[in-house]
């Protein structure tokens, strides 16, 4: 906080820029080490898989409730551990090597997320880690891990590669499912129209 009032003061203008152009600058590392094979590979895995379960604390909680709400639209067995004060160990129960589990956690590291991507490996669950860092104990429970960029003159990490990365995940994994899944988006926003959960224009 005190780099960024420093640096920018009163200009909220060249403060936009600055992250603008730290955002971009993340999004073209990404793009240019990402490896498409193994983009290929974890959809792959996670489009087989017979449960699929989402964790992220602290400032990753949000990016998770948003890959839950897109995947949900397409599938019916993703499940966010511990949403709405459930316990993370009632959501890893019974997970085994049909199952997968993704994790995004960023520093401070949440401890739960480390001892769930550890359980999760020991019985044998496909474990996806998002971080941003090398550092990250998570990684070595990790079946597959993506390494995202965070730079930004902002006083907390961007987001703006791993929404990007779910957002890309979610299309691949759903091109993936074919007739079903087109079915399922079908329904879902036909159910949210009946419960006018949608403004209808």
């Amino acid at each position: 906080a005190e780099r960024l009032q420093h640096d920018h003061g009163a200009d909220g203008t060249a403060f936009f820029s600055a992250h603008l152009h730290a955002c971009q600058a993340n999004l073209q590392s990404f793009a240019d080490t990402v490896d498409p094979g193994q983009l290929n590979a974890v959809a792959d895995r996670i489009s087989a898989a017979r449960k699929v379960l989402l964790l992220g604390a602290l400032g990753s909680t949000g990016v998770v409730e948003y890959l839950s709400y897109m995947a949900n639209f397409c599938a019916d067995n993703w499940q966010m551990a511990g949403r709405m004060g459930a316990s993370v160990g009632a959501g890893l129960t019974g997970l085994d090597k049909q199952d997968a589990l993704i994790i995004v956690t960023k520093p401070p590291f949440s401890e739960r997320a480390i001892r769930a991507a550890e359980l999760a490996q020991k019985r044998g669950a496909y474990v996806v880690l998002i971080t941003d860092s090398l550092a990250c104990p998570a990684l070595r429970h990790a079946s597959a891990h993506f390494i995202v960029p965070t730079d930004s003159p902002h006083f907390y990490s961007s987001y703006v590669v791993t929404m990007f990365l779910v957002e890309a995940l979610i299309g691949m994994i759903e091109s993936r499912s074919g007739e079903i899944s087109r079915a399922r988006i079908a329904e879902v926003e036909g159910a949210n129209r009946i419960l006018a959960e949608v403004w209808e224009t």
